[in-house]
């Protein structure tokens, strides 16, 4: 069962976070922006940011993908 936790100085001023039973996070929000963590897939409010890899990350932001290290 996903498990939440607030962090809040006021009611525009806040984060979520969503880890499973693991403890693996599975979401973290932010003021209007939501971050989704689908295995190695990074979401920002539904849309695909980067792939983490065995040896840094893909971001797919830019065209054909920049892998850092």
């Amino acid at each position: 069962m996903p498990e939440e936790i607030e962090i809040s100085s006021d009611q525009t001023n806040f984060i979520y976070y969503t880890y499973d039973a693991a403890g693996i996070k599975l979401r973290k929000t932010a003021g209007s922006t939501t971050t989704d963590y689908v295995g190695n897939f990074v979401y920002e409010n539904d849309i695909l940011k980067y792939i983490i890899t065995d040896y840094g990350k893909i971001s797919v932001e830019t065209a054909g993908g920049l892998s850092q290290y």
